[in-house]
């Protein structure tokens, strides 16, 4: 977890700003936030593999980017760190 990032209060304050957290009713959202867990990633690091399991997590991006690999055909072309 990033030393700048406190749980709670953080992703209180950015969740209503991403979809579909956006439309969440306060309660709703506050329910979100204590479900939430916070992770860090590494460059090139694979978040989820949707080719092996359909993902069950909903993932946001809070800082950095995250590239998405739709085509299972062409993995071995995935792009790398």
């Amino acid at each position: 977890m990033s030393d700048s990032l406190r749980p709670a209060e953080d992703l209180a304050a950015l969740l209503p700003t991403c979809r579909p957290f956006d439309s969440l009713s306060p309660d709703d959202l506050a329910t979100a936030v204590a479900a939430a867990h916070v992770e860090d990633f590494a460059s090139g690091e694979v978040v989820v593999d949707a080719f092996s399991e359909p993902p069950a997590d909903i993932f946001v991006v809070v800082s950095g980017e995250a590239a998405v690999w739709v085509d299972p055909d062409r993995i071995s072309e995935a792009p790398s760190a």
